[in-house]
């Protein structure tokens, strides 16, 4: 089996950012690091309550939110897993017309804030991905989800409404929204994932991905690229690989998921009162950290083997045959400390069949360097488009962003940056142009461990068992999925035999 180790210990202390200043600021505090996990743990597993905030301004659960706590949908095999397809996320994605500055597009631009405020940036800015989230403090909030998406999903379904949420999200996993008029839109799916093991995928180095990517450039079948974040930086996290490390990715839950004020991190528009804002935070940075610290305290999943020695054998020789046929070229089982992690953490295009209008990010390529006088900075340029001053969508997708010659689109257009060349009166401007891919089927390769205990499986969670997942594989894995189904049904059995080894901690 592919067995990948990069690494120094300098490389892999950096990248511990979220869990290592949880732990400094407890030494600083006198607690231990065992407190500072404690306190983490009790905030995952905290019931929010509207109105009850945690600090003296905030306040409390939304005002829109997808669940109470973070235990409320991280729950399968244990606390930190992940979650059924009844606590997936909604995206609402928006086709945006490449209108000029117009009436026309003052009207759409008025039609997209009456369905959703989120939908609008600073100024005339557009986010074309937004999430429906499944309840609202606002008493009316329901009715406005159930015109736009249909039937609400319970709090608690039953096992009858559980299957039958499945079965609709099958069939349909994009779903054409009609409840706005003038305005195509589209529903997608996100389905929770597992954390366990997140300390050690936050410790892969940058570098060490990009060796993985190098080394899939000669390959005759797949082709992964780094996911980017912002410029420069990996991103590790998301379906889309769209964050780059753990700490990150916790803020963005919690004010994605529970619509909780956080540092940096603002808690989502309620469509029917766009102007609220609440007074202050619902979590302290130090709160955060602990948060951090207790995420990073989960265990990696574990392979075990079955107790009897009949399938033993049948799950070594799936173990086998999961490398013969390639599976392995995307799912590899070491990555840097992350051992059986089975996973590149790349990006690789799974085909039309997956494809999803909350994009990939694209990949930035400097195509033009001027070197420029730094007093005549602002006397030379307009607006420009920094690495550093759009945020990344939680869920990815792309920010479309309008400047004074109309509308351009970060991946068609480019980037502009200004930065220091090393000699103060000098400022060097770059122009980035995006990598051509196929950003809509692009996906992070997800890691298999952990897998027997976290269905269902993809992105949005479409498919319910591991066959299915494995016959929706397209784009670069279509060769793979061809000699997995041209296999003998012993050895596909052999194969999810191995799979079910794949256990949570």
């Amino acid at each position: 089996m592919t067995n990948l180790h990069f690494s120094t210990w300098r490389e892999v202390r950096v990248c511990l950012l979220g869990a290592v200043l949880a732990l400094v600021a407890a030494a600083a505090s006198g607690q231990d690091a065992t407190a500072v996990i404690a306190a983490g743990q009790k905030l995952f597993e905290k019931q929010w309550v509207a109105g009850e905030p945690a600090q003296p301004f905030g306040d409390g659960l939304g005002p829109v939110f997808n669940h109470v706590s973070c235990a409320a949908c991280h729950r399968q095999g244990g606390l930190g897993g992940g979650g059924p397809a009844d606590v997936n996320a909604v995206m609402l994605s928006v086709e945006v017309p490449k209108l000029a500055q117009s009436p026309q597009r003052k009207q759409f631009l008025a039609s997209l804030m009456a369905v959703h405020p989120g939908f609008l940036a600073t100024g005339d800015d557009i986010t074309e991905n937004v999430i429906l989230h499944r309840f609202g403090t606002d008493s009316g909030y329901g009715a406005l989800r159930a015109n736009l998406v249909g039937k609400q999903v319970p709090f608690q379904p039953t096992d009858d409404e559980r299957e039958a949420l499945q079965r609709n999200l099958t069939r349909e996993p994009v779903r054409p929204i009609v409840g706005a008029v003038g305005i195509k839109l589209a529903a997608t799916e996100r389905n929770t994932p597992a954390l366990f093991g997140a300390r050690l995928i936050d410790a892969i180095p940058d570098a060490a991905l990009q060796l993985l990517a190098a080394s899939q450039a000669s390959h005759p079948e797949v082709s992964g690229r780094v996911p980017p974040f912002k410029l420069v930086k990996a991103g590790r996290f998301g379906w889309r690989g769209q964050i780059d490390h753990l700490h990150e990715f916790v803020l963005g839950a919690c004010a994605n998921e529970l619509g909780l004020e956080v540092p940096g991190h603002s808690q989502p528009l309620d469509p029917r009162r766009p102007d609220y804002r609440p007074a202050g935070l619902d979590l302290s940075q130090e709160e955060c950290l602990s948060l951090t610290a207790f995420v990073a305290s989960l265990p990696a999943p574990k392979f075990v083997m079955p107790p009897d020695a009949d399938r033993q054998s049948l799950a070594e020789n799936g173990h086998k045959l999961f490398h013969n046929i390639g599976c392995s070229a995307c799912h590899i089982e070491d990555v840097g400390q992350a051992q059986g992690i089975f996973s590149d953490l790349l990006l690789h295009d799974l085909g039309a069949a997956l494809a999803d209008p909350v994009l990939a990010q694209p990949t930035m390529v400097a195509v033009n360097r001027v070197l420029m006088d730094s007093r005549a900075r602002y006397q030379q340029e307009g607006k420009l488009i920094s690495d550093d001053v759009k945020s990344v969508p939680y869920y990815g997708g792309v920010l479309v962003q309008t400047i004074d010659n109309g509308t351009t689109y970060q991946t068609e257009k480019g980037i502009t940056t200004i930065g220091p060349s090393g000699n103060k009166d000098i400022l060097i401007k770059t122009k980035y142009e995006p990598l051509p891919t196929r950003l809509a089927q692009e996906w992070r390769t997800p890691p298999l461990w952990g897998v027997a205990d976290s269905a269902p499986y993809l992105h949005d969670g479409r498919a319910a068992t591991l066959v299915e997942a494995i016959a929706l594989h397209g784009g670069e894995a279509e060769q793979c999925t061809q000699r997995f189904l041209a296999l003998p049904v012993a050895d596909r059995l052999a194969m999810l035999e191995f799979l079910s080894c794949l256990r949570a901690p």
